[in-house]
């Protein structure tokens, strides 16, 4: 089994040495950027959760184009004109990433979207999401989808259409205070933030969903209360250029935000808003337009 491996190359993934992440790193093949590396000792390295990714459509054709290029027999050009094979190499360094130095069993969450045009931005993963690999499957994302069902996007459209990132992609842990999640710490959001501004300048999204305060931070002027933000669009510069910039509450039980005065009615406005820009993108509950 092949392991998608990142050269020193792309200028992304540069970073101090103190913060070189901890994927097996190889030389350039036939001019790219990027680069599969065969070799048979790399299979160790894939849990049960990196197997299933592979068996994913299209993140095996993305990671078999890979491996033909890396061979001489797929130029980058052809590569490039799919956004799929790119985030497919993209998710198999990230799925590789161990840059934080968390537990063996701490692995990043990978989306598995397919040619996305808008993308949602959270906290981190729980310990739900740690358990099943798979973004917002916990309560919060129970939640979550609730929500966007009120906006006209079933749970299976959105994870198929809308890209699912995360200032940072693994479980933090406990709080110290036994109340929900720790914050990851900022060191842990710069190892992670290369592979956001990856995601941003391969999808170029035109619809920003960022959740919750630290997510929203990222992309909107810190400390703004939600309640000047919440059913409100933005437009922002990132790395992929600008985009429509939608906040959402985090749907956690430990926010008590979503309850008070009239912020039910802040988060209907903003789910209005989010399902008339998704439909004009051809997202909408039972069908995406490519």
């Amino acid at each position: 089994m092949c392991l998608a491996s990142l050269s020193n190359g792309p200028t992304w993934l540069r970073r101090p040495p103190s913060a070189q992440p901890a994927w097996p790193v190889s030389r350039l093949v036939c001019g790219a950027t990027q680069t599969i590396s065969c070799r048979r000792d790399d299979s160790r390295r894939f849990n049960q959760r990196g197997i299933a990714l592979l068996r994913t459509r299209a993140f095996a054709a993305g990671v078999a184009q890979c491996v033909r290029r890396s061979r001489g027999l797929v130029t980058m050009t052809e590569t490039a004109k799919s956004l799929d094979a790119s985030l497919a190499v993209h998710c198999a360094a990230l799925a590789a990433c161990r840059a934080c130095k968390l537990p063996a069993d701490v692995l990043p969450i990978v989306s598995c979207a397919v040619r996305p045009k808008a993308m949602l931005v959270g906290q981190a993963p729980g310990q739900v999401e740690a358990a099943g690999g798979k973004p917002f499957a916990g309560r919060a994302g129970k939640t979550l989808f609730r929500w966007l069902e009120r906006a006209g996007i079933d749970e299976e459209t959105a994870r198929q259409r809308i890209y699912i990132a995360a200032v940072t992609r693994c479980y933090p842990g406990p709080s110290p205070s036994g109340r929900g999640d720790r914050v990851p710490s900022p060191a842990e959001q710069d190892n992670c933030s290369v592979w956001l501004e990856r995601e941003l300048q391969l999808i170029r999204p035109r619809v920003l969903i960022p959740v919750g305060r630290l997510a929203i931070a990222r992309f909107l002027p810190p400390n703004m209360p939600l309640d000047e933000i919440i059913g409100r669009g933005f437009e922002a510069e990132h790395a992929g250029g600008t985009s429509l910039v939608i906040p959402l509450p985090h749907p956690s039980g430990a926010s008590s935000w979503i309850h008070q005065g009239n912020h039910p009615k802040l988060l209907d406005r903003a789910l209005s808003k989010i399902g008339s820009e998704l439909q004009k993108l051809g997202i909408r509950r039972g069908r995406s337009a490519a």
